[in-house]
């Protein structure tokens, strides 16, 4: 049996708590369940643990840039952060996300 077998259906209570606070809640969309993917969950988790003075940088696929589903997402994102540069590199993209000064 291969190790990662049952990690798709592995169960992150904490963080999912986070991304229903936060992305589920200010998104629109009918379907949000892809949001909670590892991608989003691996940034929220980041996001949560950043001083006011910080960098996130993450390689990630394209799904959250024009997704209905992550329009909370992307709302989010842009108001936690006072700077989003996004580059795209052979359909990876690598996204710099900088934390506000209050």
């Amino acid at each position: 049996e291969n190790f990662n077998h049952n990690n798709a259906n592995r169960v992150y209570e904490a963080i999912d708590k986070r991304i229903k606070e936060t992305y589920i809640k200010q998104g629109k969309a009918q379907n949000q369940i892809v949001v909670y993917d590892m991608y989003t969950r691996f940034i929220r988790w980041a996001t949560d643990r950043l001083n006011q003075n910080g960098i996130l940088a993450f390689i990630t696929n394209s799904s959250f840039i024009d997704a209905l589903a992550f329009d909370g997402f992307r709302k989010v994102v842009a108001n936690e952060f006072s700077e989003i540069y996004i580059q795209n590199y052979q359909e990876q993209l690598i996204m710099f996300l900088v934390f506000k000064q209050v």
